[in-house]
C-alpha cells in the first residue's frame, strides 16, 4: 500500500487522522458534510478513479449486517487483503467519482454500512467512519486550500478526544 503523510493505513489499527500533523489532515463531522458538500470535496481533490479499502473485521461477534456494495457501485475488480490487528479489507480498483457519491448518500443513511471505508490514491486518502470523514494527503498546500473552501464547515474540536481504533469500531 501507498505511504500518504507518512502512514500505511492498511498496517495500522489507530486511525490514520490522529497520526499526521494537521498541515496533513482535515476532518468533518459525518452528519455536517452532506451529499453536495462531499461531491465539492472531491472535486476539489480531483478524485476520480480512486481505489476503495472497505474495513471488515475478520471476526465477527453477535449477530452480522451484511452490506453489498455492488447495489451502490459498479465492481469491476477487486480483491481482499489482511492488516493489522485481524482487520480485512475489501478493495475495490478504480471507482469513478460518481460512485464515491452513491456510496457517500447510502453510507449517511443506512446503519449496517461497513466499519470504515477509504477512497485512495498515492496522494491522499478520504476515510469514512461512523462519526467522520477524514482528508489526510501528503500534499499540505491542497490541504490548505481546503480549509479555506471548507471554512466552518471542518472539526476542530476533536483533540480532546481518545483516539478510537478501527477494530473498536467494531
Amino acid at each position: 500500500m501507498p505511504m500518504i503523510a507518512g502512514i500505511d493505513f492498511m498496517s495500522t489499527s489507530l486511525s490514520p487522522f490522529v497520526q499526521v500533523d494537521a498541515a496533513h489532515s482535515m476532518r468533518f463531522s459525518l452528519g455536517r458534510l452532506s451529499s453536495a458538500g462531499f461531491k465539492v470535496l472531491l472535486a476539489a481533490l480531483q478524485a476520480d478513479r480512486l481505489d476503495m479499502a472497505v474495513v471488515r473485521r475478520a471476526e465477527h461477534s453477535g449477530r452480522v449486517r451484511r452490506f453489498q456494495l455492488f447495489r451502490v457501485l459498479r465492481i469491476t475488480n477487486w480483491r481482499e487483503v489482511t492488516g493489522a490487528d485481524g482487520l480485512r479489507f475489501i478493495i475495490v480498483s478504480h471507482v469513478s467519482a460518481q460512485d464515491m457519491l452513491n456510496y457517500y448518500r447510502v453510507y449517511r443513511r443506512k446503519s449496517s454500512m461497513p466499519i470504515c471505508t477509504y477512497f485512495y490514491n498515492d496522494k491522499l486518502f478520504i476515510r469514512i467512519s461512523p462519526l467522520y470523514v477524514d482528508v489526510v494527503a501528503d500534499d499540505a498546500e491542497l490541504i490548505t486550500r481546503l480549509k479555506d473552501v471548507f471554512a466552518g464547515d471542518y472539526r476542530t474540536d476533536f483533540d480532546a478526544l481518545l483516539p478510537i481504533s478501527e477494530g473498536e469500531w467494531g
